[in-house]
């Protein structure tokens, strides 16, 4: 079984709405920014005025890996992890599905798609 991400109090939200089907993120109500991962204050301006918004879901891939030894038990190989730029402008470091390890490319458009581990969701992302 692959592992599950522990939940706090600050990244309860996320999680939530990841088991909905919906993708949120923190947005800072000082300067407008969002940010992933989920934290107390801001990282653009340090304010701890924040709230919760749904992301378009879209982005682009900044950077891929293809693993072929897994890091623990549950987890097929090869998989591709990757850094994907949303369009709102925080990076995440997520699993590339339904798509092959030759298809991946640097700048790809991909959307999010939820994965079902245990009783969450986890955001992963898929070709656009």
């Amino acid at each position: 079984m692959k592992p599950v991400p522990e939940i706090s109090e600050v990244t309860e939200p996320y999680w939530r709405a990841a088991a909905e089907g919906r993708f949120m993120l923190p947005r800072c109500n000082a300067c407008d920014g969002v940010h992933h991962p989920p934290r107390r204050w801001c990282p653009h301006c340090w304010s701890q005025d924040m709230s919760w918004a749904e992301m378009s879901g879209r982005g682009h891939v900044m950077t891929f890996s293809i693993v072929h030894q897994p890091p623990s038990e549950g987890f097929e190989v090869p998989y591709i992890l990757a850094v994907v730029k949303l369009e709102e402008g925080p990076q995440m470091m997520c699993n590339i599905l339904k798509c092959t390890t030759g298809d991946v490319t640097i700048g790809m458009g991909v959307s999010v798609i939820f994965e079902t581990r245990g009783d969450i969701a986890l955001p992963q992302f898929k070709p656009a």
